[in-house]
């Protein structure tokens, strides 16, 4: 498959590519698990916050990466795919050369295997080399008042430790989530 990939500036510097990739977010992501578009938007002049969006043709997004390099580590904030991309091993391609281009290890966050789509995903994940991590885990709340869903951490790293999980854990509710507690 051939495809372009934008960076942050490219997509946020026009408007129908920033809409693109946020109604792909919107699909792919409940309310509680993405950001609104104004905290996105305020995002853009952070440098530890990167985004790639992958296009088949100019006006075509089929993939979107958002990610943060926090303590040393990759924190994949949402990873997600078209409808129609979807069950075609595409992801997994994207998501391993992406990986394979980082020095760092990687730390995402997933839903619990509660549901057969949720279980799915972990899987997906397991098959790209992430393995779930043993500690309780709760994704603060992107809005003031909302939801905290009970999460799952995954990472490419299983040796990662305690107290860099703390440390990272602290950044993304600092940096990414706007709260200290």
């Amino acid at each position: 498959m051939v495809f372009k990939v934008l960076d942050k500036a490219a997509v946020f510097g026009d408007e129908v590519k920033l809409g693109q990739f946020y109604s792909l977010l919107q699909e792919a992501f409940p309310e509680e698990e993405r950001p609104p578009l104004a905290s996105l938007k305020a995002r853009f002049a952070d440098p530890l916050f990167r985004i790639q969006a992958y296009y088949q043709q100019e006006d075509s997004l089929f993939a979107l990466l958002t990610w943060w390099e926090l303590a040393g580590h990759c924190y994949i904030e949402h990873f997600a795919l078209s409808a129609h991309s979807r069950g075609k091993g595409i992801g997994s391609q994207l998501l391993f050369s992406f990986m394979s281009g980082l020095e760092m290890p990687v730390v995402l966050e997933v839903e619990p295997p509660l549901t057969e789509l949720a279980a799915r995903r972990i899987r997906f994940y397991e098959s790209s080399g992430l393995s779930v991590l043993p500690v309780a885990y709760r994704q603060p709340a992107y809005r003031q008042g909302g939801k905290q869903p009970e999460m799952l951490l995954m990472s490419a790293c299983p040796e990662v430790t305690l107290r860099d999980l703390d440390l990272l854990t602290a950044m993304m509710r600092k940096r990414v989530y706007g709260t200290t507690f």
